[in-house]
């Protein structure tokens, strides 16, 4: 089963009440419905390959609405295989028109409910938004990338499912082919708000969850990386350390230091390995002090000429 299918099956396990399915239904029908106009009659009819979602708009329309729908099952082969689910809703101008999807003014018939959505409440436009998303959205596993779409007929479901998603706080993308849109949403936390917005909540928090792994896991590499490159400095600069008082040793200038130098460098060839703070507590010189006598040592050794004996 996709990470899609898993996610609707998830969102369609409770039929919603009725002022939540007017919300819900009306989503779908915008987005997915196809009408057939006879004369005053109007059909409308859904399709879908998943057959828990087409058990959820049936049975969310006839115990909400009273409607029974007609159901056909077909068979399609385009990519591979697979049944596609058919419910249909003969003489279904009443049902449309209770749910602001299509109403006739001047003799032309429009969707009352795209204009009117963004008026309403953001627990009203979330159940709208949920609705779309089942008839048209797809998600990919977020283990293997940040990707949700949603696919939408024409221009207007476009543009106010966008509006939709701006008010409720969440960033999308849009690309327009063909008179129809798609809608993007790629960033981790925004995709979490949007399962968290249309009830997904088990896949909410498996996505939550993950977003906190992989940051602690980006703080530990973060970690492990600036440690690592701390004890690779340090290691250059013992290794400095330790080839600078060689070098005043094979010229015979360390017997010329003072007892303070000295001292500092026979700790330092002593401990090769230690850092600096490691080093002054064994020494019992403040890392400070120890600091400038090792970068003395330094110094001097520079100062002597390369063909010195």
């Amino acid at each position: 089963m996709s990470y899609t299918s898993e996610l609707k099956q998830e969102i369609c396990q409770d039929i919603p009440n009725k002022r939540e399915a007017y919300y819900i239904i009306a989503g779908m029908v915008v987005s997915s419905a196809r009408f057939k106009f006879d004369g005053n009659q109007v059909e409308f009819s859904m399709r879908t390959g998943n057959p828990v979602l087409a058990r959820y708009i049936y049975r969310t329309i006839y115990k909400r609405f009273h409607v029974r729908g007609e159901i056909t099952a077909s068979e399609e082969t385009r990519f591979k295989k697979h049944k596609i689910i058919n419910i249909a809703y003969p003489d279904s101008y009443s049902l449309l028109e209770e749910l602001g999807c299509l109403s006739k003014r001047n003799g032309l018939y429009y969707s009352p409910v795209l204009n009117n959505i963004l008026d309403e409440d953001n627990k009203e436009k979330r159940l709208f938004l949920k609705g779309i998303f089942l008839s048209c959205g797809s998600i990919l596993n977020p283990k293997q990338n940040y990707h949700l779409e949603i696919d939408a007929p024409n221009e207007a479901v476009t543009e106010v499912c966008a509006e939709i998603l701006e008010s409720l706080g969440i960033t999308c993308s849009l690309n327009y082919e063909y008179k129809k849109g798609v809608i993007y949403i790629k960033e981790s936390q925004s995709i979490a708000d949007f399962l968290g917005l249309i009830g997904a909540t088990k896949k909410y928090f498996e996505l939550e969850d993950l977003l906190i792994l992989k940051q602690l896991r980006g703080n530990a590499n973060r970690r492990v990386n600036f440690e690592t490159a701390n004890l690779n400095k340090t290691a250059e600069t013992n290794l400095k350390q330790i080839r600078a008082i060689e070098k005043l040793k094979e010229t015979g200038h360390f017997k010329q230091l003072a007892p303070e130098l000295k001292e500092a460098a026979k700790f330092r060839l002593k401990y090769p390995d230690s850092s600096l703070s490691q080093l002054a507590k064994k020494s019992s010189i403040s890392r400070s002090t120890l600091h400038r006598r090792l970068n003395k040592l330094i110094d001097l050794s520079e100062d002597i000429p390369s063909d010195s004996n």
